[in-house]
């Protein structure tokens, strides 16, 4: 979404004209007395004479605002015709590669996209509900993933996770301890903490949760995961990298008959293009990728 800045140009100081400059004739000119008599009333008011002969000299010395260079543009235009469907989105194809470029440009070791959502209760939602914006369509949302996809990765970047990219060595730490399915813990008021059985999370109000901690008793919430659960979870969060699932540890957590499961209900998948097993990992390909919803939803277990 776009932002107006609202910039208010500096007032300009009165400008002055300068005093005549006053120069001797040349001797082929002819000198009237007139002329004298002008030249003696300019001397007596230079101003006045001034502002009256060179109106175009004052103009010229108006200040002009400080040029700086831009580190991204856009060109609106109202008043005139009326642009198709696909005349905005050719617009907005050609503003996306450009904001790429200049973010490559930027050279930082981590980039995230995400596709936006309008939730419920903001004001693009409301903008959405009131027909004002519109929602990009499917085959155009692809376009623009796949525009993101091709300069990051051409221009050096990882894509190591769906919505993240990073140069080498520079995966995010935090997250991948969430899509590796490594324990964590939680400090602090609404902090969570995971060990692969169980969930838990501290209440979110600080004065309680201090109050507990000096009373030797923290206040916390905690939801037991069972079996299909983890193994859901575990399938949602590990296929979204570029590791993808590793089959070994699957079966090594989950037991024989959820890894068989996994394998059954990714041979669609596999048979057609979506899905490749490299290194005894279930990984997405670049075709799958655009389609992971679906895929992770093929190999989720539902509880009988």
């Amino acid at each position: 979404m776009a932002v107006v800045k609202k910039t208010v140009a500096p007032v300009a100081a009165k400008v002055e004209a300068p005093k005549a400059e006053v120069k001797k004739a040349a001797p082929t000119t002819p000198v009237k007395t007139e002329t004298k008599t002008a030249v003696k009333e300019a001397e007596k008011a230079p101003v006045a004479k001034a502002e009256k002969a060179a109106p175009a000299k004052a103009e010229a010395k108006k200040p002009v605002a400080k040029k700086t260079e831009l580190k991204s543009e856009i060109s609106v235009q109202f008043g005139g015709k009326s642009y198709s469907q696909e005349e905005l989105l050719k617009i907005a194809k050609d503003v996306w590669k450009y904001d790429l470029k200049q973010a490559i440009a930027l050279n930082v070791e981590h980039i995230s996209a995400y596709h936006l959502i309008y939730e419920e209760g903001t004001p693009m939602y409301n903008m959405l509900q009131q027909h004002r914006i519109s929602e990009v369509d499917e085959e155009s949302s692809v376009g623009f993933f796949s525009e993101l996809i091709d300069q990051l990765t051409t221009a050096g970047y990882e894509h190591y996770e769906i919505s993240n990219f990073s140069r080498p060595g520079y995966h995010s730490q935090h997250n991948t301890a969430y899509w590796k399915n490594i324990p964590y813990l939680g400090c602090g008021p609404s902090a969570h903490s995971f060990n692969r059985q169980e969930r838990e999370w501290n209440i979110a109000s600080l004065n309680d949760y201090i109050n507990g901690i000096e009373n030797g008793k923290r206040i916390y919430e905690t939801e037991d995961l069972n079996t299909v659960t983890r193994y859901n979870e575990f399938i949602i969060t590990s296929l979204r990298t570029c590791w993808g699932i590793p089959l070994a540890k699957l079966k090594e957590e989950f037991g024989t008959g959820l890894w068989q499961y996994c394998l059954d209900s990714a041979a669609l998948s596999l048979k057609n293009g979506k899905l490749i097993e490299k290194d005894n990992a279930l990984r997405l390909t670049r075709e799958g990728i655009f389609i992971s919803d679906s895929i992770m939803s093929d190999l989720l277990k539902i509880e009988e």
